[in-house]
């Protein structure tokens, strides 16, 4: 039911974020659904599109949802405790700040998404050529995580676009990926 109508009001979800939903909502019972889904569209507007798993895990584990099995792991700094992306190969705040230089990092896991971890499009600090934009050095990077970043088979809704930060940046990712798998065909097909 809750999944059901979050879709009727912010527009379809992807795999991932409906798996979570359907799993959280089986041990709820409809009041407690219905109180959820008043909390979220109280919480986010519908013109930002469907809310997703970091948004709607702090407010499904505050009404005791059961969780979907999986592990989330991320790195924290030993030097100042800044909880980052497990990708990255280093502190971002230690780089930007101590000139390069961390004294290394200890890994944190939970069976929670913890949505204050610092992630990235781009999870590289140095550049290519001069002309790259890096994650690291924009203006936006507080914001700057989308789970569909340069993938050229999904299409953002209208909104969800005109307001996004990184849509340059996955405009031009996005015609890379295509190009490769393009190539990638290509040579499949020889």
């Amino acid at each position: 039911m809750l999944f059901d109508r979050l879709c009727e009001y912010y527009g379809p979800a992807d795999a991932e974020t409906e798996k979570y939903v359907t799993k959280c909502q089986e041990g709820m019972s409809e009041d407690t659904q219905v109180e959820v889904f008043d909390k979220i569209i109280r919480s986010r507007q519908r013109r930002f599109g469907f809310p997703d798993i970091a948004f709607l895990s702090s407010i499904l584990q505050a009404k005791g949802a059961t969780t979907t099995g999986k592990k989330y792991y991320w790195s924290v700094c030993n030097d100042c405790g800044l909880e980052f992306d497990y990708s990255f190969y280093t502190c971002p705040k230690c780089y930007k700040d101590r000139d390069h230089r961390s004294s290394g990092y200890f890994v944190r896991t939970s069976d929670t998404f913890n949505k204050n971890v610092y992630r990235w499009n781009l999870p590289v600090f140095s550049k290519g050529n001069e002309n790259e934009k890096i994650c690291v050095e924009c203006e936006n990077k507080e914001k700057g995580f989308c789970f569909h970043f340069g993938d050229h088979n999904y299409q953002c809704d209208r909104q969800t676009f005109e307001y996004c930060q990184c849509k340059s940046c996955c405009i031009k990712y996005k015609k890379m990926a295509r190009a490769m798998e393009e190539r990638t065909e290509g040579c499949a097909k020889k």
